[in-house]
């Protein structure tokens, strides 16, 4: 898989057998190049490119962009919905059990409806995602620290959003050197390419060995 910057003489080579870190040394490239990623993101008309075996991929449909790692909101609406849809999914299956949940549902709606003076009407078919939302499903992440929050929710979002690629802003902010190669270790395991963008002089970080492959942009735009 490939990511490139058009306009940049920018060209990252991702797997997921390797974490690959973007630094940038510019402030305002980094600025430029993370609100071009936000704009691919929303589907908008970006520099970015993604191409897997010289096939353009969607970044808005196939990339999760982690930009703080205090706003994680793991029963956000997008995660909530597909977690319902396959919730569902898998309740289509259980049609006897449906049947008789949907009989005694229609019987206690008649006996609603007959008890009022007013005359009124019910839905007469509750449809299985009715039947899941009445569950009010939430995911758990009160059993982790910080670093292990960052950790589920990724889990998640690949479980759920089956993204392609996952983009984390400025993991080395949050996170000591220790950290960041537990943090590294256990992405890898999860078989998904991870891109991390820095903004940092490269002599300021410490190298995770045999994990990260460091690509540079430097403040002559130069890559090495």
């Amino acid at each position: 898989m490939k990511l490139t910057y058009l306009t940049l003489d920018l060209e990252l080579d991702l797997s997921d057998e390797m974490i690959t870190t973007l630094i940038v040394e510019e402030r305002r490239v980094f600025r430029k190049l993370v609100k071009d990623f936000f704009q691919a993101g929303s589907g908008e008309d970006s520099e970015w490119v993604l191409s897997l075996a010289n096939k353009i991929l969607d970044i808005k449909k196939d990339v999760y962009f982690i930009s703080d790692f205090f706003k994680l909101d793991i029963n956000n609406k997008t995660l909530l919905s597909k977690l319902h849809q396959r919730l569902s999914g898998i309740a289509t299956e259980e049609v006897e059990l449906l049947y008789e949940i949907n009989q005694k549902i229609q019987q206690l709606l008649l006996s609603l409806e007959s008890s009022l003076s007013i005359d009124v009407f019910h839905n007469e078919l509750i449809a299985v995602q009715d039947i899941v939302k009445l569950g009010n499903f939430l995911i758990r992440d009160d059993e982790f620290d910080d670093i292990g929050k960052v950790a589920n929710f990724i889990d998640v979002v690949i479980e759920l959003l089956n993204p392609k690629l996952v983009i984390l802003l400025n993991p080395r902010a949050y996170m000591e050197h220790e950290e960041i190669t537990l943090f590294f270790e256990t992405m890898l395991c999860k078989k998904i390419p991870v891109l991390c963008i820095e903004r940092v002089c490269k002599d300021d970080i410490s190298v995770v060995k045999n994990k990260e492959i460091i690509y540079t942009l430097d403040k002559d735009l130069c890559v090495f």
